[in-house]
């Protein structure tokens, strides 16, 4: 994940950061956030490598490794492995069915396998969300 954003509030180790919707956005004078924008909600960024940052500065903004890699994981080699065990065991859930595991059926129980991990998937990062913070790795402009 990479964005820009213009920093708007610095607090000791917390930065408030403004999105772009667009590069546009960074010579809008209008404030999204004071007037209901939707993709202009702030948020909060670290500064890790200590780049010397003021209020209206653009910054890209990344997520942090270590978060990403276990988004990745979470999101791509669970539902696979799903899958795979839709396809390997739809044998014997047809034989407990009292059914024939015909190709038909296989596809049935892999793509059934597969949504239930997406579901699942949804269900834990919403309970258990990732404590990966957004990182300043980048300053593109002194001031909009």
């Amino acid at each position: 994940m990479y964005k820009k954003g213009i920093v708007v509030k610095i607090e000791n180790e917390q930065v408030t950061i403004l999105p772009f919707i667009k590069d546009a956005c960074a010579s809008c004078s209008h404030n999204c956030s004071e007037h209901g924008g939707v993709h202009c909600e702030p948020y909060l960024a670290t500064n890790p490598h200590s780049i010397p940052l003021k209020e209206g500065m653009v910054v890209g903004i990344a997520a942090e490794k270590k978060a990403e890699a276990v988004q990745g994981i979470a999101s791509l080699l669970f539902p696979f492995l799903f899958a795979v065990a839709g396809f390997i065991f739809s044998a014997k859930i047809a034989g407990l069915l009292g059914m024939i595991a015909t190709e038909g059926f296989k596809a049935l129980c892999t793509l059934s396998f597969l949504c239930a991990s997406a579901l699942i998937v949804l269900v834990l990062t919403r309970i258990f969300p990732l404590s990966g913070q957004n990182q300043i790795v980048e300053v593109y402009r002194n001031e909009v």
